[in-house]
């Protein structure tokens, strides 16, 4: 009891905070009264201290009175230890905005009562509280409410099912890695937004940036011996360091899917109409599909040095022709495959778009690795006609994303008024 009078006159004592107080406060009973050591039982002491009771809200609640929060009370018998509970409460301060959160199986001391039975906040919460310099986290991740997390656990059970409908089985991989298996294919941009750190045995772990390495891993070494093709989908976060921009944080959901085991132009439609398939299911109308073909690319920029490939990829790939001229004019290329190379960004459209990719390249050198990839990629299109879905595609040979495991069909999507693919 002491030592929560000197909690209460802590809080007191705190400028700007006396008058703080918590109404109606999720998770927490009525106040109870209890007499100090001195004050005869049933009398009211003059220095009455008052405490809260936790209430711990089951998610069902119980079985009598589903929904309904279980009271327990912070104390209990001496020696008997505080009980294991699940997530903790939020407490929603008057006068503030901040949810605060609050794990009741460690302490239940957060809050005590004034005199006059208001709740007032103890050091605890005010060193949480706004204007205190101590942010709750990091920047570039965030807290989802009841009806955000419920829009969003209703958009990934839409894609679940869809995914399911196609014969796609869901997989779960784990957070984290080892690094060296998580960048195997990444760009040199990608592995610098991996967020890396040390185990207890000095090992170099990560947080997952993208899902396609694990799916790789645990087809080569747990799914090797099963039929194929293997049909994956997963749904989960991964992790980039890098700045927040529209529709992506540095801790952000991804769903996809996997097709492992079959290098036909059938898979690469199936993968792409069951991509529009799950868009339309979540009730997204206005959206387009730029289908790529990497193998074409490869075929163009196979003897560029590193360096200038990476430079001519981001420049065709952010469609910007002047960052395009000038890559191409210090590695000194010239001739068709230059032309045909600043020409690419403008390659977007319908089959057109490969009849005139057939005429630039006609007088390559290779130009019989360059042929095949357009006929792949012409074959897919037919495919996609079929489904049924083909209004939804355009031809985009500019489309080269920078995954270095990218060697056949690409694609993106996008919808009007997102600043962010889709796909």
């Amino acid at each position: 009891e002491a030592g929560r009078e000197d909690e209460h006159r802590a809080a007191q004592e705190i400028p700007g905070q006396g008058g703080h107080r918590l109404s109606a406060i999720p998770g927490v009973a009525d106040p109870v009264e209890r007499p100090e050591h001195g004050g005869a039982e049933g009398e009211p002491h003059p220095h009455r201290v008052r405490e809260t009771q936790a209430r711990d809200v089951a998610p069902g609640g119980d079985d009598h009175h589903p929904g309904v929060a279980r009271e327990q009370s912070a104390q209990r018998p001496e020696g008997e230890p505080l009980p294991q509970q699940g997530p903790s409460t939020l407490l929603d301060t008057v006068g503030t905005s901040d949810l605060i959160r609050k794990d009741w199986s460690r302490d239940r001391s957060f809050f005590v009562c004034d005199p006059h039975g208001g709740h007032v906040m103890t050091p605890k919460i005010i060193a949480l509280s706004p204007g205190s310099g101590r942010s709750q986290i990091p920047h570039g991740v965030q807290d989802r409410f009841p009806v955000e997390a419920a829009r969003r656990r209703q958009a990934e059970g839409v894609v679940r099912e869809c995914f399911a409908r196609w014969g796609y089985q869901e997989v779960i991989p784990p957070t984290f890695e080892f690094y060296e298996n998580l960048s195997i294919g990444a760009s040199a941009e990608l592995k610098e937004t991996m967020y890396r750190f040390l185990d207890q045995k000095g090992r170099t772990l990560a947080l997952r940036a993208d899902f396609t390495p694990q799916m790789a891993r645990m087809a080569a070494t747990k799914l090797f011996d099963q039929p194929m093709p293997l049909r994956c989908s997963y749904v989960g976060s991964l992790f980039r360091y890098e700045e927040p921009q529209a529709g992506r944080k540095r801790e952000f959901t991804q769903a996809g899917i996997e097709l492992i085991g079959a290098d036909t132009a059938e898979a690469d439609a199936e993968v792409v109409a069951l991509s529009i398939s799950a868009l339309e299911a979540l009730d997204l109308r206005s959206f387009q599909v730029n289908l790529g073909q990497m193998a074409f690319f490869r075929c163009l920029t196979h003897r560029l040095p590193e360096e200038t490939l990476v430079a001519v990829r981001e420049a065709i790939d952010h469609k910007n022709q002047a960052r395009l001229l000038d890559a191409l004019d210090q590695a000194g290329l010239t001739g068709n495959r230059a032309k045909l190379l600043k020409r690419l960004p403008a390659l977007i459209g319908g089959p057109d778009v490969l009849e005139e990719a057939r005429d630039l390249s006609a007088n390559l050198r290779d130009s019989a690795g360059v042929s095949t990839a357009l006929e792949r990629l012409s074959d897919v299109y037919r495919l996609l006609q079929a489904y049924g879905v083909a209004d939804r595609v355009i031809l985009d040979l500019s489309e080269v994303r920078g995954m270095d495991y990218y060697t056949g069909i690409t694609f993106r999507g996008v919808a009007p008024g997102l600043g962010w693919p889709v796909l």
